[in-house]
């Protein structure tokens, strides 16, 4: 009923996801935002998703450097939402 999806994300970590083919997989967001005031540096983001967050060279906290182009930016920026320590993350539809 349900089938497991590898999906690596680079220089972090590999997340396996369960899907049950009856059902729709999630809406992936397209519009990332950091309220970087409650950024605590953590580097999650960056290091989980490179190609959508990198951490600000003048003050060390993380910030979204381009939006999503593909599903594997999309699905990035869903984990760091997800897994954010401070939940500062918002990944819109």
């Amino acid at each position: 009923m349900f089938e497991e999806e590898n999906r690596g994300y680079p220089n972090f970590c590999s997340v396996k996801l369960r899907t049950d083919k009856n059902v729709e997989k999630r809406v992936i967001p397209t519009k990332v935002e950091i309220d970087r005031e409650g950024c605590i540096s953590c580097g999650l983001c960056a290091e989980s998703c490179p190609e959508v967050f990198r951490i600000n060279d003048d003050d060390g906290k993380a910030e979204v450097h381009t939006q999503p182009q593909d599903d594997e930016g999309k699905d990035g920026a869903k984990y760091a939402e997800e897994n954010c320590p401070v939940s500062v993350i918002k990944a819109e539809e």
